[in-house]
């Protein structure tokens, strides 16, 4: 089992670097797909800026605020995410900037090739391993419980109980009387004489 994670591993960490040496710009193409996405929305807004680092955008009937030096927005989807929103998108485009460089470093290409930078380093067979001076490494032997042992296995709830001496139990059995052959008692109950 440790063998088939350690193979995965090493052929996963492949797989994304070739992944990551796919990407057409810096920043991971899903998070592209959002910005482009924000981008789209955020062509009708109106934008008031006050010369400094605050923005007033309309989106039809509600107002938010951008400050830019905090990187807050009143809509507070740029803070969790780290990518711009479409009221970010707006400011940003209103003072000539691109947003693509204001996505936090986590979806960036170096970030993510860092996470990927250590390798797993291949190892020969178990077979080809040199053999250890070490003790093997027993199971405890098992400790005898108190009382006394049992001689028959405990049986299952749905499992027939075993009729010993040719005995039968009165569960479903009629019974039948030995002097007039009829069902429904015995002898000793007989009304006959």
């Amino acid at each position: 089992m440790l063998e088939e994670i350690r193979r995965k591993i090493m052929t996963r960490k492949c797989d994304m670097i070739k992944f990551a040496n796919t990407w057409i710009s810096e920043i991971s193409p899903m998070v592209r797909l959002t910005l482009e996405d924000n981008k789209e929305m955020a062509r009708g807004y109106k934008v008031l800026w006050n010369v400094d680092v605050g923005f007033e955008i309309g989106e039809g009937e509600y107002r938010h605020t951008v400050n830019m030096s905090t990187k807050s927005c009143s809509c507070r989807t740029w803070q969790p995410r780290g990518i711009p929103c479409q009221i970010f998108v707006c400011a940003y485009y209103h003072i000539e900037l691109e947003p693509e460089h204001f996505v936090e470093y986590w979806y960036r290409k170096d970030t993510f090739l860092k996470a990927y930078s250590h390798f797993v380093q291949p190892i020969p067979n178990m077979k080809m391993l040199p053999e250890a001076n070490n003790p093997k490494i027993e199971p405890f032997a098992p400790k005898p419980m108190p009382g006394r042992l049992k001689k028959k296995r405990t049986k299952g709830k749905d499992e027939p109980k075993k009729m010993r001496y040719g005995k039968v139990s009165r569960k479903g059995g009629k019974i039948t009387c030995s002097k007039c052959h009829q069902q429904g008692h015995n002898k000793k109950y007989c009304k006959v004489k």
